[in-house]
This record gives C-alpha cells, structure tokens and sequence, in this order.
C-alpha cells in the first residue's frame, strides 16, 4: 500500500476528476495525477513552492494560499486532498482546514487526508533533525475530533511505507527538500544525525540503508 495506490483506489477513475490538493509543495503529486487525466488545482502557503509545482505540472492550476482559509468555491471539487501537509496547518486550525476542503466538495466528493505517525524507524531518524511529535499527534487529534454535517467518515487505515537510501547524503537531500532551512540544523548537528541514521536503519542486499515510515490515511465522503 502506499499513497497513489490509496489515491487511485478512491477516486478511480482519476480522469476528468476535479482534485484540491491542500498543501501542494512543489507539485509532484500534481503531476503524477495531472498525467492520469484530472484536473489539479494545488494550494500551498510558500511562494516558492508554487512557482516550483507550475513547473512541474504545466496542467495544474496553482495558488498561494492557507489551507484554513481556501479561497474556492463551495462544491467545485470532486476531492480534496492531503498529503503530509496538514501537520503544517497552525495546530489551533487544522480542524478548520479539514472543514474548509470538505466544504469545496461536491456531493459524492472524497476527503483524503494522509498524514505521518510520530513512530517508525524513519521518524527516528527524521527526528534528530527535526522532532514532529507534538504536531503529528495534534494533526491526529483533529482528524479523531472532526465532524461536519453532510460527511461521512468512511475509513481510517494505517500502513506502512518503506524508504530506501544508498548513502547519509540521500537520506539528507529526502528530509531537507521540502525544508531548505533544516540544512543549517544538519550542518550544526551532522554527527548526531549521521548516528541516527545508522542506529535507525536495516540494510538491504544492496547495502542500501531502508526504513520504515509509519502513516494513516482517513477518508470521509460528502453525501449531501
């Protein structure tokens, strides 16, 4: 399982769909689901982010913008989606950017929100750069304590994901991309988090370091 499967699972088929991605960084799942047919319209808070998702996916239609306040229309989306974006939301907000996407969505329109859990061999290593503990679980919190008229939780599943790295330098360039400020924390604490990334790791045939990511995706539908 993982999360195009998951993705491609619930709203099959992707073409012709209108999809909100909340939290769209610079735009690679855009591209994977402009691609496959539907129509993306991706928001994020960072300017640069947006400017790197235009690139990505020419298709997509992006903006600036906070996922608490989402400047669209009421029912214009098939799905709204998130993707490791709502542990980003102001912790005080995330229950009211869920209720934002899920009022964008049409009737039969899919809520998805896949998010990280604070466990895994991954967050171990991840967390000697940065610890998401207090966020991951207050974006779990907020998902348990969501309700919206009109919406119906379908489903809650955990899975797990693994994540393959030749080298230190790899495992680097994965958890910095979409933080280029967490480079100054590496270069403070290198050794440490080399040790991290050692201690945290299996290794394959291949001598490559694996890791296992922890994740949970719910999934609510709007039946009026």
């Amino acid at each position: 399982m993982d999360t195009l499967s998951i993705i491609r699972d619930c709203l099959s088929p992707i073409a012709g769909k209108l999809i909100l991605d909340v939290g769209c960084g610079s735009g690679g799942l855009a591209a994977t689901l402009s691609s496959e047919g539907a129509a993306v319209t991706g928001i994020d808070v960072d300017e640069a982010s947006i400017e790197a998702a235009k690139r990505a996916a020419p298709l997509g239609h992006f903006r600036t913008g906070s996922a608490s306040q989402l400047p669209f229309a009421d029912r214009a989306f098939d799905a709204a989606i998130f993707v490791n974006s709502l542990h980003h939301v102001e912790s005080a907000l995330m229950e009211q950017a869920l209720s934002e996407a899920a009022r964008t969505l049409k009737k039969d329109g899919r809520l998805i929100v896949i998010e990280p859990l604070p466990k895994g061999s991954f967050f171990e290593a991840f967390r000697s750069i940065e610890d998401e503990t207090a966020v991951r679980l207050d974006a779990q919190a907020a998902i348990t304590r969501f309700e919206k008229p009109g919406l119906h939780r379908e489903k809650s599943i955990e899975f797990s994901r693994t994540e393959t790295f030749p080298d230190f330098d790899a495992f680097i360039s994965r958890t910095t991309a979409a933080d280029r400020s967490r480079l100054a924390i590496v270069e403070q604490k290198s050794e440490a988090i080399r040790r991290a990334f050692e201690v945290s790791s299996t290794r394959d045939e291949n001598e490559s370091y694996v890791f296992e990511q922890s994740l949970k995706v719910d999934i609510w539908t709007r039946v009026r």
